[in-house]
């Protein structure tokens, strides 16, 4: 168990302190009695955690009210004359505070027949909540949207690791594979969007592509006759594009969620020899379901 309290000069005197906690426990099940006689199984182990961990890095001291000094243009004597003036722009939230993230893991390690054989495996949640958001407020105020602590993020993801080990007369050798996946979703925005080609708002992933579903090409010229479209110009080979709203046009009503932009799978391995002093090494990495946007389309 571990007990953490840190305090932050960016943050208000009332709202400058915050508690971290973190808890893990782990079973070796092959050291009890009821696993002694399991040959091929050399060792099992289950384990869970429990943790948060705090973020500060969310602006610069966002619940001061500071004054920005430049030329401004006064009305004076009939006249329009420049003059250095003062005022404050953004309006300062007192209680912004940490950014907190929680996460919760289950996992097991094993190894089988003498340990040449190993496995370890993870799932895990983790929310990140009181995400810094600019939130609207009145126009008649005069000031920028302030900062406020408002969103909230869920990850969930699992990770495997099999590895092998063994010898064969004076060539010794090892192999290992790692394959990982997460996806993301947007919990919470207080009402707020992030749009363009990669959005963000409530129910989608973070910097999730957003745009115009695709339905295949135009075939033909008679299959551009009467269909929706982005524009009069369309010809074979162009990107017919699906009409969400039935209004019979393609227009920025009809953009949906195509995908998460970041790669769901991460993978990577590594193959080691070695015999008689001399030794080689061969390590690989990649992503995959990964979607991308060429020109104009996604893919």
């Amino acid at each position: 168990a571990n007990l953490r309290n840190d305090k932050s000069s960016r943050f208000g005197k009332q709202y400058r302190d915050a508690f971290f906690p973190s808890v893990s426990a782990g079973w070796a099940l092959s050291e009890e009695n009821f696993m002694k006689g399991v040959d091929w199984l050399s060792f099992l182990k289950i384990r869970g955690s429990y943790g948060k961990v705090g973020n500060e890095r969310i602006g610069t001291y966002p619940y001061q009210a500071t004054i920005s000094f430049t030329n401004a243009l006064f009305y004076q004597n009939g006249v329009v004359v420049p003059q250095n003036g003062g005022a404050q722009q953004d309006y300062a939230v007192e209680n912004i505070s940490w950014e907190t993230t929680r996460t919760i893991d289950g996992g097991l390690d094993a190894a089988f027949l003498d340990n040449r054989l190993t496995l370890s495996a993870d799932y895990y949640k983790k929310r990140t909540y009181d995400i810094l958001l600019a939130l609207d407020i009145p126009l008649y105020l005069g000031y920028n949207n302030p900062s406020q602590n408002a969103g909230t993020l869920d990850v969930r993801g699992w990770e495997l690791e099999i590895g092998w080990r063994d010898r064969i007369g004076k060539l010794n050798y090892s192999a290992a594979f790692n394959l990982s996946d997460a996806k993301s979703k947007i919990v919470d925005m207080k009402g707020t969007q992030i749009l363009g080609d990669q959005s963000t708002f409530q129910g989608s992933e973070f910097n999730e592509w957003f745009g115009y579903l695709s339905n295949g090409l135009y075939q033909t010229a008679a299959d551009t006759t009467g269909s929706p479209r982005t524009s009069s110009q369309v010809s074979p080979g162009d990107v017919r594009y699906v009409d969400i709203n039935k209004d019979g046009k393609i227009t920025p009503d009809d953009k949906v969620l195509l995908g998460g932009s970041l790669p769901r799978y991460l993978y990577g391995g590594n193959i080691h020899l070695d015999y008689n002093g001399f030794d080689f090494s061969l390590a690989f990495q990649g992503v995959g379901k990964k979607q991308s946007r060429l020109s104009n389309d996604i893919v």
